[in-house]
């Protein structure tokens, strides 16, 4: 059975190499995987002409229910590196 990556509109199936490497990956400690998703993430930014995947679309409703958020007070900002201790800490 194929893994699938869900974007939230649609899925496609992980090519072989990338489903093989998922379990140990998954297998990684919390701050390992968050570490190693930030790296995932920042080679997406590097290269949108890449990736066929929409992603104001699939973001934008949510960056904007943030933004509402910070305007209105209801929400507060943390830098990249208390974030990445949080997660690091598991909160």
């Amino acid at each position: 059975m194929d893994a699938l990556f869900t974007t939230g509109y649609k899925e496609s199936p992980m090519n072989h190499d990338a489903e093989q490497r998922l379990p140990a990956l998954l297998a990684l400690a919390p701050a390992d995987r968050a570490n190693l998703a930030d790296c995932l993430w920042q080679s997406l930014e590097e290269a949108p002409e890449e990736t066929d995947f929409d992603w104001l679309a699939l973001w934008g409703p949510e960056i904007d229910r943030r933004c509402q958020q910070l305007d209105k007070g209801d929400a507060r900002t943390v830098s990249r590196d208390e974030a990445m201790r949080f997660v690091r800490e598991g909160r």
